[in-house]
């Protein structure tokens, strides 16, 4: 009997973790909505900005 509960124990325990972190990541996602296309593309031109400043630094 108590070999068939380590049994079940191992076979759960794992699956109980991707649960959770999937559910984690769900949850961190939902909070940090995804940028809007303008602002990347503002990003964008500001780190060429910064490594044309860098190339001409060295």
């Amino acid at each position: 009997m108590t070999q068939l509960v380590d049994i079940l124990m191992a076979l759960l325990i794992p699956i109980l973790l991707i649960i959770l972190i999937v559910i984690i990541v769900k949850w961190i996602g939902s909070i940090k909505p995804p940028k809007p296309d303008s602002e990347l593309e503002e990003i964008k031109k500001q780190l060429d900005r910064i490594e044309k400043k860098v190339d001409k630094s060295e």
